[in-house]
């Protein structure tokens, strides 16, 4: 396994985790982007290294690949919660019954879908047809 400190920002890994067969290091959040696949669909999750420690360390770089993240795409615009369809502005569930607005609206209906990088996810899976297995 490649230690944390070893790891080089924006770069590509071979991993073992729970769910990324391959990540982009980010140094800022020590954890590795990648395409993971939950209930037949597939888009950007993170995993953290190893190193971070339990409960949430779970993946273990085990080969630095030849790729690195492009500069034009943006690395930490992954996920970070869920908006609106109707309005575009984030949402939060309530943890019992009901969706709200975290910022003043207008917004009629609230139509929650997670947030997309669909630039970062797109090289992603490219990066996952060129490295096979």
């Amino acid at each position: 396994m490649i230690p944390m400190e070893a790891c080089q920002d924006r770069q590509l890994y071979r991993l073992r985790s729970r769910n990324l067969r391959l990540g982009v290091y980010s140094a800022a959040t020590h954890g590795f982007l990648g395409i993971r696949e939950k209930f037949g669909a597939r888009f950007a999750a993170e995993e953290y290294h190893w190193d971070t420690g339990p409960p949430f360390g779970t993946a273990k770089p085990l080969e630095e690949l030849l790729e690195q993240l492009p500069e034009a795409i943006v690395l930490m615009e992954i996920l970070p919660g869920t908006v609106c369809r109707t309005c575009g502005g984030p949402v939060e569930y309530n943890g019992k019954d009901a969706w709200f607005h975290l910022t003043p609206t207008t917004c009629g209906q609230i139509r929650p879908v997670t947030r997309r990088n669909a630039v970062l996810e797109e090289w992603l899976e490219e990066m996952e047809r060129r490295y096979p297995r």
